[in-house]
């Protein structure tokens, strides 16, 4: 019977190399915890207020896609569709518009 090591027992003894994301974007996606549906809309995506716009999101208009995004920077968001697929948006500094 195999003998099972303690956490710190197996780092000690070595070997053990963590998984490191393949490029600093998809660390980015890693560190992204925060995850929310969305409808598109013609208009963009509304979301805490804001409305992000790309001309990307026109082909799903009327489809729900999942958004992820770092809650300390609302500048930025990334648009996950059904086949994996993202985009990533921006507030433009000069089309932020307040939802009532």
């Amino acid at each position: 019977m195999e003998q099972r090591k303690t956490p710190i027992n197996a780092w000690n003894d070595g070997g053990f190399l963590p998984n490191m994301p393949e490029s600093l974007e998809s660390l980015d996606l890693l560190l992204l915890h925060v995850a929310k549906p969305r409808k598109v809309h013609s208009d963009g995506i509304h979301f805490q207020g804001l409305r992000f716009i790309d001309i990307t999101l026109a082909a799903y208009v009327g489809e729900t896609v999942v958004i992820r995004y770092d809650p300390r920077d609302l500048a930025e968001i990334r648009v996950f569709t059904k086949i994996t697929i993202y985009v990533r948006l921006f507030v433009p500094t000069l089309q932020v518009i307040q939802l009532i």
